[in-house]
């Protein structure tokens, strides 16, 4: 019964996963169904994954790359379009479960934040139909998040890295990444322990790891300043 259904995702963060896993591989499979005209951001894909490059246009080049790496594995089809969207759009909220996980003491309220995320309509809907930078640009800021609050509540030198590597490749999923980068970096300085993470060594690392990641792009980027903007 729905009940039960409720009572079980309440109880377990997994589940929820397995329940938006289901939901984005029935998008795919709806993809398939509907009229087969590309939509813009799809036949922009097609396009750009006949060459690879630095940069392509107004966007960063992080899903193109991602696009054509899919496209290598899996063949150029609608199907590998949609199947490449919605594993995106999947391991969005797949990250911002496990956050929540990690954030709540009443593990009730993971299912309540997952669904909050999902009625908000640029990703329950307009992220499934086009939005193809900004489905990358969500993923790489739910891992900055995730990375983020895992480095407050255990401070590794790997976690370091790994949050100047989400950084990194979140300035390459959309250039208004830059504004969330402040954000959490004030957030963070609000946490007890915030400042000794920020003040740590380490974090020069992940300051060196996110330009070393953005650096190719920003050659690009002053090159072709007037096309990209």
């Amino acid at each position: 019964s729905f009940r039960r259904l409720s009572l079980g995702l309440m109880r377990s963060p997994n589940a929820v996963i397995a329940l938006f896993g289901a939901y984005f591989l029935l998008q795919v499979v709806v993809r398939q169904i509907i009229p087969p005209a590309l939509r813009i951001d799809e036949a922009q894909q097609i396009l750009f994954s006949q060459w690879l490059a630095l940069g392509y246009d107004a966007q960063p080049p992080l899903y193109n790359w991602y696009q054509q790496a899919v496209f290598a594995l899996l063949g150029t089809s609608m199907a590998t379009l949609a199947f490449a969207k919605n594993l995106i759009l999947f391991l969005t909220f797949a990250v911002f479960v496990k956050t929540a996980e990690r954030v709540l003491e009443d593990k009730r309220l993971v299912a309540v934040a997952a669904m909050a995320l999902f009625v908000i309509p640029q990703v329950f809907w307009q992220a499934q139909r086009d939005l193809t930078h900004t489905a990358m640009f969500m993923l790489t800021f739910s891992l900055l998040l995730y990375c983020s609050i895992r480095l407050l509540q255990r401070p590794t030198t790997m976690g370091y890295l790994l949050v100047g590597l989400i950084a990194g490749l979140g300035m390459l999923s959309k250039y208004n990444f830059a504004l969330a980068l402040p954000a959490v970096l004030f957030a963070v300085m609000l946490h007890p322990q915030g400042r000794s993470r920020i003040f740590d060594r380490r974090f020069l690392l992940t300051i060196a790891v996110s330009v070393i990641v953005f650096l190719p792009h920003i050659f690009w980027l002053i090159d072709n300043l007037a096309f990209a903007s």
